[in-house]
């Protein structure tokens, strides 16, 4: 990427969006589909024999407040608030500008467990045709 040698890379927005911060002499452009965008969730969790549980749920709470979700969005991820706090209007401008424009957003979709296995299944059968 940093080289040029890859012209066109289909990854997560927050990589590429990471990427033009990581290798700035490269001309990197970040396009998001304006149909077709597709998400998907990282989980949090608190081990049910955390040595400090209500620390974990604190950890929780914060990750889930308009600073942690703003944390979030400084490394270019979305947060699962994103649409709540771009209606509330609690986004820093700056930070929205580094971002692709919040509409492109509106139409996200996740895929389900049984798409997610249709999925991995295709890629193990298919992979090795084309790959070789």
């Amino acid at each position: 990427i940093a080289s040029g040698q890859t012209p066109i890379v289909v990854d997560w927005d927050y990589l590429n969006l990471g990427y033009i911060k990581e290798f700035p002499s490269a001309r990197i452009a970040v396009a998001v589909p304006t149909d077709g965008v597709y998400g998907a969730y990282y989980c949090q969790a608190i081990n049910a024999t955390a040595p400090h549980p209500w620390a974990a749920r604190l950890w929780q709470e914060f990750l889930y407040s308009d600073v942690g979700q703003l944390l979030w969005l400084k490394g270019f991820s979305h947060p699962a608030r994103f649409a709540d706090m771009t209606k509330r209007k609690v986004i820093p401008a700056a930070l929205l500008r580094g971002l692709p424009t919040p509409a492109l957003y509106d139409k996200v979709r996740f895929a389900n467990a049984g798409q997610l296995a249709a999925a991995r299944a295709k890629i193990a059968t298919e992979w090795p045709k084309i790959i070789g």
